[in-house]
């Protein structure tokens, strides 16, 4: 069985084999979606348009470009346990 769900703009991806019975296997995958958002946080690690580096250029009016995106670069990581 593969399936997803999005939860809060958070989008996981399950994969569940090896269960014979179908019923099984979806409850299963919901186990781990379930899991999977209550650990999930979102971090922001660079700002919109926030360089992320520079590029050397070679016969340009510059000699490096900045490199960002127009959108915020963010990762889903698990929460530390306490």
């Amino acid at each position: 069985m593969v399936g997803s769900a999005v939860q809060n703009d958070t989008r996981l991806i399950v994969v569940v084999n090896g269960l014979e019975d179908p019923d099984d296997r979806a409850t299963e995958a919901k186990k781990m979606l379930e899991w999977g958002f209550a650990i999930s946080r979102r971090e922001t690690l660079f700002a919109a348009n926030q360089p992320v580096g520079y590029a050397k250029v070679f016969g340009g009016e510059s000699r490096s470009v900045k490199l960002a995106s127009p959108e915020p670069i963010k990762v889903i990581g698990a929460q530390e346990r306490q």
